[in-house]
């Protein structure tokens, strides 16, 4: 081969021996995690299969079966009429192509994880290198969240992949704006949002935080044409709405309003003000919910009218106790943080026997010789859990302040900072956040710890 030709690896400056190291760590990812899987699944086939499990499942038998992802009009239960459709299809197409088995869809939600890995690598290479990538590659492939719910039929793992592509191509586009700006970086800026949205409608008021983002980023270089402005912003815009457009089309027919999902009617009265209530008044919070159903009207004319009567009932409980509303909210953030996600955990890896092995943990073992073998896996668990996340956040830190004081590309940081505070506030305030809800916002964590890392031996290499 002559001197002028380079591999593919050679032009994205990737060598031979890095790839082999991010395939090792892939490998090892791979093996954890089926491992982890067939161990549990060969237990207990239930585990994999979560309460929301239906409102994904079940659109995509349905599809399967009559080719709709509605199964009828029932408005007195409407939860599975219009979810966003990303991750129904995703179970679709992999029991059109493999067979109706969720062991399939596990293998491939694992699969996907590994590219979710892969994306890390590359954003970290991006920012500061082959050592830095690959050693946030290697925390992602040993982070227990990842490792669970990718054994799980939920959409996080899914989702959580087009999260990171969305970070990605946010950060070409951020990186080049103001030096070398191309249209395409923000089409695949927004298309990206677009796709991460008809995963997890949590995602769907992204679009407009970050054009406001990139407003305010313009307008820092004064030097830059206004017109790059506009037209970044339109074509951030006009992609995510050609990838979310549809759905309101088709769901304008099936529930009468030009909605995305139903998750604002009952987000707001079942979880919002249900948790709400909960949390002030120390009751169970099926209980309350209980009560709020019994007193919404049994029949309406339309979908749309009852997710607007849900919603409404939901605000008006809020605004008349806005200052609970908000210590409730802080104290979701709080479990959002730093939540270990141990019940969740225990229940994945121990069933019903989680709550029984904890309880013996904190009461009947003296010491570590009376121990079980289950007790103390469970307390490994625990152990590993809670280190793991706390050592992520002190290398985020580290990472963070490390990058800032490069004082070069600080948008990218302040950019990955607010889409974690984009998504802990846009999760919280609710009877279910918890630990899962830090799900998305763990590989960018993750991204920036693996650069701290990556400081912290650089460091202790020079001394």
């Amino acid at each position: 081969m002559s001197n002028d030709v380079k591999s593919p690896f050679d032009q994205q400056g990737i060598s031979v021996k890095a790839i082999i190291l991010l395939l090792v760590i892939l490998c090892f990812a791979a093996t954890v995690r089926a491992v982890l899987f067939e161990n549990v699944y060969a237990v207990d086939q239930t585990r994999i299969i979560s309460p929301d499990t239906i409102r994904y499942e079940g659109p995509a038998l349905t599809l399967l079966s009559d080719g709709t992802m509605h199964d009828g009009l029932d408005i007195a239960n409407t939860q599975v009429v219009h979810e966003a459709p990303i991750y129904p299809f995703f179970i679709y197409s992999i029991y059109s192509l493999f067979g109706q088995d969720h062991r399939n869809v596990v293998y491939a939600q694992i699969i996907v994880s590994l590219f979710t890995i892969i994306v890390v690598f590359m954003i970290g290479k991006l920012l500061w290198g082959t050592n830095s990538a690959l050693l946030g590659a290697g925390l992602m492939s040993i982070a227990p969240m990842q490792s669970m719910y990718s054994n799980i039929l939920l959409s996080e793992t899914v989702f959580v992949f087009f999260v990171l592509l969305m970070c990605w191509r946010a950060i070409i586009f951020l990186k080049n704006y103001s030096t070398n700006p191309k249209l395409r970086y923000a089409v695949l800026f927004g298309l990206t949002i677009g796709a991460a949205t008809m995963v997890r409608p949590v995602a769907y008021y992204l679009v407009f935080c970050v054009a406001i983002a990139v407003c305010v980023f313009h307008f820092m270089h004064r030097s830059l044409p206004i017109g790059q402005l506009l037209k970044s912003v339109v074509l951030i815009l006009l992609s995510f709405a050609v990838v979310v457009g549809p759905w309101h089309l088709r769901n304008k027919p099936i529930t009468g309003a030009y909605m995305f999902t139903d998750n604002p009617g009952q987000i707001m009265l079942y979880w919002k003000a249900a948790g709400l209530i909960a949390h002030r008044d120390g009751i169970d919070h099926d209980t309350v919910r209980a009560q709020l159903k019994a007193n919404m009207p049994t029949e309406y004319d339309s979908l749309a009218q009852k997710y607007e009567l849900e919603k409404q009932a939901g605000l008006n409980i809020i605004k008349a106790d806005i200052p609970g509303y908000l210590h409730f909210t802080a104290d979701t953030i709080a479990r959002i943080l730093v939540g270990p996600g141990l019940a969740k955990f225990g229940n994945y890896l121990y069933g019903d026997d989680a709550g029984s092995i904890a309880k013996a943990n904190s009461s009947s073992a003296s010491s570590i010789e009376q121990l079980t073998g289950y007790q103390l896996s469970y307390l490994f668990v625990i152990a590993y859990s809670l280190l793991f996340l706390f050592a992520i956040y002190a290398l985020f830190v580290i990472g963070g302040i490390r990058y800032w004081k490069q004082d070069k590309q600080r948008v990218v940081l302040v950019f990955c900072v607010a889409i974690i505070c984009y998504f802990v506030l846009a999760s919280s305030g609710h009877s279910a956040a918890d630990s899962r809800m830090r799900f998305p916002i763990m590989p960018i964590l993750i991204l920036f710890a693996g650069f701290g890392l990556s400081s912290i031996l650089r460091k202790s290499r020079h001394e």
